[in-house]
């Protein structure tokens, strides 16, 4: 791991995969939530927390970040996560939840949705929405988790409809039928929040226009508005997820939290170094890139790395970073935004006018 300051570059291969929880809640057949034992995740489930508001996945990094949390999921041919929602009280609210696929061919449900999805395909659910995930390829199956919330580390534990087929067969009488679970309190708030769930392909997305204007600090370190050229035509971007309906006319104002973009960067291309605005209106917020494919050059701070595909790069939002394709193909990558401010995001300030060394 490369640290500067509160910045740092992860490799997945890096990080310590997730140790199994010792107890798992489960709703019984009188529609109560009970917690029971747990044998451990299944062998056919790999989780690498990569970002999270605690210090435990790192001893380098203590508590990185403030509202984001990023775990990369494996799930092995023939694997599968069974039906569970996250639980959701006064102390634990719903918050942002979406998972990137990857690679891979998964059967995915939520709630009453049911549909087979595979990689570029962004999913997202509220908190208390039921869903499971089955592995349906020859092959390894490999997601992003994205959880967003202004509550910091106020996540909601996932509760099973039944006992996950992974804990074992002298337990499973505990599970509850689905009409049970329907017809509880906790099962009809997981109904009533289906309108809010979306798949969305990256096929299906505009690509951001380019801004008329960017912001860049001259001579005297004064941030100064100027007339842009537009984007380069090297970089494309796909909004997958935000506090707005701006991108998509699918779902209105699907986030309250987070944003996720999915970045294609051709062989050449770069975003040229700079920070994002931010004052009493426009507070600093988490900040990272997570690497899809490719080769590329970062430098946060003072800091510069080469990196490749699964690598996660954290930097505040006041933090001088860059990204440079350094390889001779596309570079993908999603850029992915937290705060407790809804869309409060401080647009890009640059260091002088951008342009690729």
């Amino acid at each position: 791991m490369s640290v500067n300051g509160k910045g740092f570059i992860l490799p997945a291969a890096e990080a310590i995969p997730a140790k199994a929880n010792d107890k798992v809640m489960v709703v019984d057949k009188k529609g109560q939530i009970q917690t029971v034992k747990s044998l451990g995740h299944p062998n056919l489930i790999e989780l690498y927390p990569l970002l999270r508001p605690t210090p435990k996945y790192s001893e380098e990094q203590p508590q990185p970040s403030k509202y984001t949390t990023i775990t990369l999921e494996i799930i092995l041919p023939g694997g599968r996560i069974d039906e569970h929602f996250n639980e959701t009280t006064a102390e634990m609210p719903a918050c942002d939840l979406a998972l990137y696929v990857v690679s891979g061919r998964m059967r995915v449900t939520l709630g009453t949705m049911e549909k087979i999805v595979g990689p570029e395909t962004l999913i997202y659910l509220p908190t208390n929405v039921r869903r499971s995930l089955t592995n349906l390829g020859k092959g390894n199956a490999k997601f992003v988790r994205i959880s967003g919330s202004a509550q910091e580390k106020k996540w909601g534990q996932p509760v099973y409809l039944k006992m996950p087929t992974w804990i074992g067969e002298q337990k499973r009488k505990v599970g509850a039928t689905q009409n049970q679970v329907d017809n509880n309190k906790n099962g009809q708030k997981v109904l009533d929040e289906n309108r809010n769930v979306f798949l969305l392909s990256v096929a299906e997305v505009v690509p951001i226009k380019a801004p008329d204007k960017i912001m860049v600090i001259d001579e005297k370190d004064q941030i100064q508005t100027i007339k842009s050229e537009g984007e380069s035509k090297l970089l494309q971007f796909y909004p997958l997820l935000r506090p707005t309906a701006e991108f998509t006319k699918l779902q209105p104002a699907p986030s309250m939290y987070t944003s996720v973009t999915l970045g294609k960067m051709q062989p050449g291309g770069c975003i040229y170094a700079h920070y994002h605005m931010h004052n009493a209106k426009m507070p600093i917020y988490d900040h990272v890139f997570y690497v899809i494919s490719g080769r590329m050059r970062v430098a946060i701070g003072d800091v510069e790395k080469t990196v490749g595909a699964d690598t996660l790069i954290y930097c505040p939002s006041d933090m001088s970073h860059s990204l440079k394709n350094i390889g001779k193909g596309i570079a993908k990558y999603l850029t992915i935004r937290g705060t407790a401010e809804g869309t409060k995001m401080g647009g890009p300030v640059y260091s002088k006018v951008p342009a690729c060394d």
